[in-house]
């Protein structure tokens, strides 16, 4: 999301009472709060994007206000407002439920609610095969071993939850055949990925496709984990290429996708999928949507359905973000300890900066591997440095670089 740059007048007329402004994107106020804006460590922008919500007005016409207000009118209600800032950020109950409410607006689109890693991590796995690219005899065991086999997706789970997650993949013996062709369901339109033709809907129509034909009889309550009517874990694999790996304009880009409103299957309610190929190279990306599933986010360059720049967010340090081609993505990278803090991966230890100065001590930061040792200051509601210990072991062996890692996150920061 793009912000509105402010006018010069309006920009000089606060720099200094505690609002860091710029043009670059920062913090940038949800479109649902009629805001467009910026940068900021104070309460102050914060403030103006409630003040629009309820006013009605974009910060734009705030800047167009204040240009026009006498310097003193402009003063006060400068002061005004940088005082009721700082009372607000030190009432984050009365705005984190907002924002919370938007996430999940924005990521789902059903009653379905993401449930976290679980200590029995149990998958429905369904094979797909299309006309033009059959299975064959081999198809189930593959994956099998990329699932459950040496150094697959069982043991990155167990990796990245100091072994508490265990991983069990129910793979269908059954394969569903696909009515059409991949292009018919992922065939690209302009830069609008997976559009596929208008009568299959896309990869979620081959997905209720397989479901409401092949496995109907499949008994969905293993998979609804918090006992909410929703199936949790759902993993499609197919055979057909993989746009993110040169499968080209006519492959599916592997994918997690919540579905409106979603369909009944089972005895229960399916709300979300994930999709993966055969012909991506290694485990990578196939992880990388499964922890979708659990909550985790991208971490790299989202605003845009077909990515049309290099930049690669925390890059080859998190699987979401480049990691996952850590290795030809056979050895993708462990997650940051942020992600790892979102699925329920790990309870990180909360350190202040002022008490260990204070009694002058000292911690010792455990590997990331096995020990998934992490450190976490609060230096704001929402936001943290993290200190993690990044070894030469395990799915972290093709990192850059081996050491120290600090991050710093924030989950009230556009749209995370």
């Amino acid at each position: 999301m793009q912000g509105t740059p402010l006018p010069v007048n309006f920009r000089q007329s606060i720099q200094g009472r505690g609002c860091q402004l710029t043009d670059s994107i920062g913090w940038v106020c949800p479109t649902i709060l009629r805001a467009s804006v910026y940068t900021t460590e104070s309460g102050f922008c914060r403030l103006m994007c409630v003040f629009s919500n309820l006013l009605g007005v974009g910060l734009k016409d705030y800047a167009v206000l204040a240009v026009n207000m006498s310097r003193l009118v402009r003063v006060a209600v400068a002061i005004a407002i940088v005082l009721a800032g700082q009372w607000l950020a030190g009432q984050p109950h009365l705005y984190m439920p907002i924002f919370d409410a938007i996430r999940e607006e924005v990521i789902m689109t059903n009653d379905a609610e993401i449930v976290d890693m679980q200590d029995d991590e149990r998958w429905l796995v369904v094979i797909v095969e299309f006309p033009d690219s059959p299975a064959d005899s081999n198809t189930a065991d593959r994956a099998n071993s990329m699932l459950m086999g040496v150094n697959s997706a069982a043991t990155y789970f167990s990796e990245i939850s100091n072994g508490r997650s265990i991983l069990t993949a129910d793979i269908q013996s059954t394969i569903h055949t696909a009515h059409h062709s991949e292009a018919a369901y992922g065939r690209d339109s302009g830069a609008e990925r997976d559009v596929g033709d208008a009568s299959t809907g896309g990869p979620a129509g081959l997905v209720e496709e397989a479901l409401t034909e092949t496995f109907d009889n499949v008994d969905m309550s293993p998979y609804d984990f918090d006992n909410d009517g929703w199936v949790d874990r759902l993993l499609v694999i197919h055979t057909g290429g993989a746009q993110e790996d040169g499968g080209g304009q006519n492959a599916i880009w592997s994918h997690y996708a919540p579905l409106s409103p979603g369909f009944e299957v089972g005895g229960k309610s399916i709300g979300a999928y994930t999709m993966a190929s055969f012909s991506s190279n290694g485990l990578g990306t196939m992880i990388h949507e499964m922890l979708h599933m659990m909550g985790a986010v991208d971490l790299y360059d989202v605003h845009t359905d077909v990515p049309s720049s290099d930049w690669s967010g925390v890059g080859a340090w998190d699987i979401m973000a480049s990691g996952n081609w850590n290795g030809n993505g056979r050895t993708p990278a462990l997650p940051t300890s942020g992600t790892l803090d979102l699925i329920g991966a790990v309870e990180p230890l909360d350190l202040s900066v002022g008490a260990l100065v204070a009694e002058n001590q000292s911690y010792t930061i455990l590997p990331h591997v096995p020990n998934a040792g992490t450190v976490r200051f609060t230096i704001a509601p929402g936001e943290y440095i993290w200190m993690e210990s990044r070894i030469d072991s395990g799915f972290d062996r093709d990192l850059p670089a081996h050491g120290l890692l600090v991050t710093q996150e924030d989950r009230y920061h556009a749209d995370f």
